[in-house]
């Protein structure tokens, strides 16, 4: 299969980023045609330059406003990213400091969905924005469409997460690998003061994904990088093994200890017919342990767990200290709805801490269809195994819903919604 792997022995940032999937190969011209499709007031300029930076030859990106002069823009890190820190002037380089770059995530949202650009693509760049809205939100103590974006709601932002989608669109690989990723060390200076690398955000959006620190005393990993890996990237093989196709280097601007570059390969990886056809994803996990609560009220808990988004929510019986009987109350959530979750089990119940941790999901690759019974529309799940069979289920709603209606037994209205599955595979 075709897979891209990034090394990001010094971190990784949206400009640098976006420089070396260029570097690879996608047209810029394509690329420019693409990006004019969204609804941006503004007048810009996407800027690409050939540099070096340690003896290796790369490209740097950086988008400009065209009505400011172009001295405007500072010396800084990792391209527009890295200038001063997490704050707006970190993932803002031009230093402008406009007010209408202050965006919340509703606004940014809608300017990308109202482009003219491949619903795979808006999706993807939908996924990586929020994810840097809720990790801003974490930080924060708000909720995902109440946080101020100083941080990462400028222009550059949202071109620099519009361009990666596009540009693994064009490159069109199978998966995405990555090396762990150099967060740096030291202090950064952001929007709330000094703080130490990594930023409250870039912390919150790589648990799970392994990280090394203190490579340099400089901030390498921004927000925006943190969440473009985080979304894409399928694995974090400690010992990657694949055929080399072409490579490219995206560019930052500081001189430091190391080469101040991404490196991403674009290659060939073996693998078996069961890894493709697997689909992965990280996800949470949260329990705590309970042993002084009424079950009904530990009931309506669930229901609100449930409502809030989780995936899954479970209790187990366990034996806790001093020979109490007590239950692990569970539950399975994406990243996104961590926050809200959390604060329901620390309201709701009697608990008063829980444990969190990342866990990786691997899932057969699903769909939905509907199928036409005798007593009206049902729904069928399918899950495509590695060795082409399909595995199917009735959903339990629709089959509980023409029980009820058609007078028929559960088991019956479940066969019938199978067996007009397989008739119409």
């Amino acid at each position: 299969m075709k897979i891209l792997y990034y090394e990001c022995f010094s971190g990784i940032s949206g400009d640098m980023n976006l420089a070396a999937l260029i570097g690879l190969g996608v047209d810029e011209e394509w690329l420019r045609a693409q990006l004019a499709r969204l609804p941006i007031p503004e007048p810009w300029e996407l800027r690409v330059r050939p540099g070096q930076k340690s003896g290796i030859s790369g490209l740097t990106v950086k988008v400009l406003e065209t009505v400011h002069e172009h001295e405007h823009e500072h010396e800084h890190g990792h391209g527009h990213e890295h200038e001063h820190g997490h704050g707006h002037e970190h993932e803002h380089g031009h230093g402008h400091g406009h007010e209408h770059e202050h965006r919340r995530l509703r606004e940014m949202e809608t300017l990308i969905q109202a482009a003219a650009l491949p619903p795979k693509v808006k999706t993807a760049a939908l996924e990586v924005l929020r994810a840097l809205a809720a990790a801003e939100a974490e930080v924060h103590g708000t909720d995902l469409y109440s946080v101020t974006l100083h941080e990462v709601s400028g222009l550059d932002t949202i071109v620099d997460i519009v361009g990666a989608a596009l540009c693994l669109e064009y490159l069109a690989v199978d998966e995405i690998w990555s090396s762990p990723v150099e967060l740096g060390g030291g202090f950064v200076r952001c929007a709330h003061g000094l703080l130490p690398v990594p930023a409250p955000a870039v912390q919150n959006l790589l648990r799970g994904v392994p990280v090394t620190l203190g490579r340099v005393a400089a901030e390498t990993t921004t927000p925006t990088g943190a969440a473009i890996i985080k979304t894409f990237a399928h694995r974090f093989p400690a010992r990657p093994a694949f055929t080399p196709l072409r490579a490219a280097y995206g560019l930052g601007e500081r001189d430091l200890p190391v080469p101040n570059a991404l490196r991403v390969t674009l290659a060939e990886a073996e693998t078996s017919g069961a890894e493709t056809a697997y689909e992965r994803a990280t996800q949470y996990v949260l329990e705590t342990n309970i042993d002084d609560m009424d079950p009904e009220a530990l009931a309506y808990a669930e229901e609100l767990l449930l409502r809030a988004g989780a995936l899954d929510v479970w209790r187990v019986a366990c034996h806790m200290k001093k020979g109490r009987l007590g239950v692990t109350l569970g539950l399975l959530a994406r990243e996104q709805e961590v926050p809200a979750l959390r604060d329901i089990i620390l309201r709701e119940t009697t608990a008063i801490g829980l444990r969190l941790h990342p866990v990786e999901k691997i899932m057969l690759p699903r769909k939905i269809r509907s199928v036409v019974t005798p007593w009206g529309e049902a729904r069928l799940k399918e899950c495509a195994l590695p060795d082409g069979t399909v595995k199917t289920k009735p959903e339990f709603e629709d089959c509980r819903r023409l029980a009820a209606e058609a007078g028929i037994p559960l088991r019956l209205a479940a066969e019938m919604i199978s067996r007009r599955g397989e008739e119409s595979r």
